[in-house]
């Protein structure tokens, strides 16, 4: 839970104003509270993975769009292709896909939702597809054989908690990308980490949705409360969504685009 006075700033206390117009928002539960989301219920799916007791809760549950538990397995990617699988035909024009409490991970400018809506409402004059709300939030990833995760710069992706934790997978980053995407990875790709982003539907909807049912299956298959397929996959959302920035040739410059 984040530690920040803003994260929680009651309706009383911080500027409430209608979310941008065509925006969904995907959240991804543990044990986080989540008040600083309730004024926005009527546009929320919520996907819960704590288990909460409801009779311990501080919203109302009943006033979200959706309140889903799910077992807690598969970390955010199982609950974002669990949302897209489910609403694929109907998505709305932005998704929001975000943790419940994401605002250190999201740094000194984001305390509040109210700070995410300000980038979604800046993409429709940008031409922006994806975005991590905080750039500094891309890598450039090529570690398509194998991912040394003892290397420290990798430990923005998987602390060392989470690496004694790891239930580890004999398929490699290369491997499962074909699995999900049916074709080799480009050299490089500007990944970004913390499974917080906003999306545009004509992105998720560029591949097919049996595409997020492989996802989904994979993670089902994994059966796993901290699965190493969860990391591949996060490191991937960025590239599937927006290739024409994110797919990049050895040089690190981007792939010209058929």
């Amino acid at each position: 839970m984040s530690g920040k006075v803003g994260a929680y700033r009651s309706e009383e206390s911080r500027p409430i104003r209608p979310p941008p117009a065509g925006v969904g928002i995907a959240l991804a539960r543990f044990r986080e509270k989540i008040d600083a989301w309730a004024p926005y219920a009527d546009i929320i799916r919520v996907f819960d993975k704590g288990d909460i007791d409801p009779d311990d809760d501080t919203v109302d549950r009943d006033a979200f769009l959706l309140y889903k538990k799910l077992p807690n397995k598969g970390r955010e990617g199982h609950s974002w292709a669990t949302y897209i699988c489910a609403n694929y035909e109907r998505l709305p024009e932005y998704v929001i896909f975000t943790q419940a409490a994401p605002w250190d991970l999201l740094g000194e400018d984001f305390d509040t939702p109210e700070e995410m809506f300000d980038v979604v409402e800046a993409m429709g004059d940008n031409g922006t597809v994806f975005t991590p709300f905080d750039p500094n939030l891309f890598h450039l990833t090529d570690d398509w054989d194998k991912i040394d995760w003892e290397d420290p710069k990798q430990s923005v992706w998987m602390t060392a908690k989470q690496l004694r934790m790891v239930d580890r997978t004999d398929v490699t980053p290369r491997e499962y990308w074909r699995h999900v995407l049916g074709a080799d990875p480009p050299p490089k790709i500007r990944a970004s980490h913390g499974g917080t982003f906003c999306v545009r539907r004509e992105a998720i909807q560029r591949w097919p949705k049996d595409v997020y049912e492989r996802i989904k299956g994979a993670f089902e298959k994994a059966n796993s409360l901290n699965p190493q397929i969860g990391f591949f996959q996060e490191r991937m959302w960025s590239a599937m969504f927006d290739p024409k920035n994110n797919w990049l040739n050895e040089d690190g410059e981007p792939l010209e685009q058929e």
